[in-house]
């Protein structure tokens, strides 16, 4: 995974975000290379006016890619007869990949990446979509929630929640970000329902944080048996007599410096083994 995410500072994104599908056993339907206007896109696809709060997000925004499309054919090997024209029956069988490239010195907000993402939803109202976000040396990938069947369009029809997974550090990732991205491709998935809802169930907030206090539960119990926290030194009868309140509070702490650490305030060598 660490190869596939630094392909995102050597190689054009088109090329990474195909790479990166690949890398997840994700079959699809590849676009063209030639970078999109979003502008454009937005203006032909939606009747409403592009919201302000979208206008200024996409003029941080570089060039924008069409990658490909994901359905039932591609994810079984076959050749996809895709047409983003197409009608649908109802129920979503496609979904839809775009990358967008930020400019240069510019940085996007979760609430700008959340503005972003609600656009391209709307320009794609048959169809899911998920967006890889390149900022510098950092990636981001967004989709947001719909409903699994969808309405007759209509303007003002309401998005779900946006789920994004920000800022991974394409030259030097850490654990937990190769963890997500990993299992986002931890098997085929042979259909296009089976795999939506993988995808919406690891971008789901909810289940980051179960994960989370799950592995933080699993440290604690595990940290309980080795550590020692004598309050008497002169004896070795009280060694173990605040292991739990001791270890809470190292835990805490330690999760305060990685906040540090994640605001550039301290070295990231701090949390390097």
């Amino acid at each position: 995974m660490q190869t596939i995410l630094h392909k995102f500072i050597t190689e054009p994104l088109f090329d990474a975000t195909e790479a990166m599908l690949s890398h997840l056993h994700i079959r699809f339907t590849a676009q063209s290379k030639t970078p999109l206007s979003f502008q454009e896109l937005y203006t032909d696809t939606t009747s409403s006016p592009m919201p302000q709060t979208l206008r200024e997000v996409v003029n941080k925004v570089n060039n924008t890619y069409l990658i490909g499309a994901i359905d039932e054919d591609t994810l079984g090997g076959r050749q996809s007869d895709f047409d983003i024209e197409k009608p649908l029956d109802g129920k979503y069988q496609t979904m839809l990949v775009f990358a967008v490239d930020i400019k240069q010195g510019q940085t996007l907000t979760r609430g700008e990446i959340a503005s972003l993402t609600r656009g391209f939803n709307r320009m794609a109202p048959q169809l899911p979509v998920v967006i890889f976000i390149k900022s510098g040396d950092l990636l981001s990938l967004a989709t947001c929630e719909r409903s699994e069947y969808r309405q007759n369009w209509r303007d003002g029809e309401k998005l779900g929640r946006v789920s994004i997974l920000r800022n991974i550090n394409c030259a030097d990732p850490h654990r937990g970000h190769i963890d997500i991205l990993s299992t986002l491709g931890d098997k085929v998935y042979p259909t296009f329902d089976e795999l939506y809802k993988h995808w919406l169930e690891v971008f789901s907030n909810e289940t980051l944080t179960k994960r989370f206090y799950r592995e933080l539960q699993n440290w604690y119990f595990a940290a309980l048996k080795v550590v020692r926290f004598p309050n008497d030194i002169s004896t070795t009868s009280d060694d173990t007599a605040f292991n739990s309140e001791a270890t809470i509070r190292l835990i805490t702490r330690l999760i305060f410096v990685w906040f540090l650490k994640q605001r550039n305030l301290i070295p990231g060598e701090l949390f390097d083994p």
